[in-house]
């Protein structure tokens, strides 16, 4: 099942036709609120990519909305009282719409089971539950518990890491003529479809990405309690029963102010792992000699498809729209994080406008820049 491409594509057409007279100008300039846009977009392909048909079924979205319309209060509250109240909200609806999925799952399996695992016509998870015998393991409710947790990660969680990707495009104006060319070669070389493969060949923009989700990493996340007193290597005492979480956030940034931050994909390239592999996650966030906090070694089964769909989203974003952090004429900055249930810019926009990057003349040579890269002792980064 490849990313949802064209729904995409769409998602992004919806936001830049209605503002444009026809013939299209590529002139106007429009501010783009970041997160109302990318949730439209993700909400609706969150569902279809996770439920597929199901939600069409009106017993389902009446569970269903119920369900999101807690997570939206989960996700709002701040004080301890309306803290414990939307937790048992949000279980109690949890477990409604978990019950109700694997009921769905158990009929539509009944009616539409198919012997072959490998079946072309699989659109979304439910497909792939009914074809796959190894998937049907995991069990009906099992499964269903699995494809909420998707459903949020899709609609919820790759929004605001695109939040902080599109900000980080705004500010890095001769990054993002390096992204457009790398976009135009493709072009050049397959036309305009983008698919699994396709998003391989995106190394200067997988670096971006990269580069991005790092400085922007959670400020605390993998919580763990302690079983028993421990001291820690650096002479902290934690005692039974205290919580403890990793930091990943002051890892990545120092207290220095972002804008005078170096954003360097220079290492990210010299790594040759790409942002999607569990592998490169794990050791890039837990083999730090200063970390002493016990992580996971589970990798994560829809980090390299929910990767591949950041990539694809980008990717469309970069050849629709060209976007910038100010239009009265200042030097780009990044205005800096807020840490709150996530780590988000301090703005909610930037700028916008439509753009034909097929009209622009080849600035660099990236086989070239790669190459150089790579075999250059010069740690330089491409920003300067």
């Amino acid at each position: 099942m490849s990313p949802p491409t064209s729904h995409f594509l769409a998602g992004i057409s919806v936001l830049v036709e209605p503002v444009y007279p026809r013939p299209p100008s590529t002139d106007r300039i429009n501010e783009l609120i970041l997160f109302e846009f990318l949730s439209r977009i993700f909400d609706e392909n969150g569902e279809r990519i996770c439920y597929g048909k199901l939600k069409e079924k009106p017993e389902f979205k009446k569970i269903f909305d119920s369900y999101t319309s807690s997570v939206y209060l989960w996700l709002k509250s701040k004080t301890f009282v309306s803290t414990m109240l939307r937790d048992f909200i949000l279980k109690r609806a949890f477990l409604g719409l978990r019950d109700c999925i694997a009921k769905s799952l158990h009929h539509e399996y009944k009616i539409n089971r198919k012997p072959n695992p490998d079946d072309l016509g699989v659109k979304n998870f439910v497909d792939i539950y009914i074809r796959n015998p190894d998937i049907q393991e995991f069990g009906a409710e099992g499964f269903a518990t699995i494809l909420v947790d998707a459903w949020f990660y899709v609609s919820k969680v790759i929004p605001t890491k695109l939040v902080n990707i599109i900000f980080d495009l705004s500010v890095q104006p001769n990054l993002y003529f390096v992204l457009i060319q790398e976009q135009k070669d493709l072009i050049a070389k397959y036309g305009n479809d983008i698919t699994h493969d396709i998003t391989k060949e995106m190394l200067f923009m997988d670096a971006f990405i990269r580069e991005s989700l790092n400085n922007s990493n959670p400020a605390s996340y993998i919580f763990r309690f302690a079983c028993k007193d421990i001291f820690l290597s650096n002479g902290t005492l934690l005692k039974k029963g205290e919580l403890t979480s990793i930091n990943m956030f002051s890892r990545f940034n120092s207290g220095n102010s972002s804008a005078n931050k170096k954003f360097d994909i220079y290492k990210h390239i010299l790594n040759k792992k790409p942002f999607t592999d569990t592998k490169y996650w794990f050791i890039n966030n837990n083999s730090n000699s200063n970390s002493n906090h016990p992580g996971s070694r589970n990798a994560c089964p829809f980090a390299e498809y929910s990767g591949t769909m950041i990539k694809v989203f980008v990717a469309l974003f970069i050849r629709k729209l060209y976007v910038f952090s100010n239009i009265d004429g200042n030097q780009p900055e990044h205005p800096g994080y807020i840490n709150l249930s996530t780590v988000l810019p301090t703005k909610k926009s930037v700028y916008f406008k439509k753009h034909n990057i097929n009209e622009y003349r080849d600035l660099i040579d990236l086989k070239k820049e790669y190459s150089y890269i790579i075999n250059s002792d010069k740690k330089n980064t491409l920003s300067e």
